[in-house]
């Protein structure tokens, strides 16, 4: 990752994690506080549960670009580097552009959202999935 891009990440994992994942009965995310139907609710809270799953393993992940660095520089290790680093500017910018779209019709909001259940579903796996052979790498002896 690039040295500038670091203190944008920070603040944006630290934003990330201050927020609260399981909003109170009696409050819901100001982003769909005003949704028509229980549908788009239930679509939008699916998606943060997806990636929520995931961001608490942003910093395992930088974690695991160090050790393997450390291990050497082969094509595997290598290679294991690039998925961890995909994976985290894919999270970084998934975040960046999701946002509800607001004064459109509910069938709108509900393609949008099935549309961003799909990407942070693929997100989530491509995370686990370069994280699993990280850890195949690290462990090896």
């Amino acid at each position: 990752m690039k040295l500038y891009l670091f203190p944008i990440f920070l603040a944006s994992l630290f934003i990330a994690c201050q927020s609260d994942s399981k909003p109170s009965a009696n409050t819901s995310s100001p982003d769909i506080r005003n949704m028509e139907t229980d549908v788009v609710k239930e679509k939008y809270d699916e998606i943060m549960r997806i990636h929520d799953e995931v961001m608490p393993e942003m910093s395992t992940m930088r974690r695991y670009k160090k050790k393997l660095l450390k291990k050497g520089k082969s094509d595997d290790i290598m290679q294991a580097v690039t998925d961890l680093t995909k994976a985290d500017e894919r999270m970084m910018d998934w975040m960046a552009e999701f946002k509800m779209p607001k004064d459109v019709s509910e069938k709108e909001r509900i393609s949008y959202l099935n549309k961003e259940l799909t990407s942070v579903t693929a997100m989530n796996q491509q995370i686990k999935d370069a994280m699993t052979q990280a850890e195949s790498i690290i462990n090896e002896q």
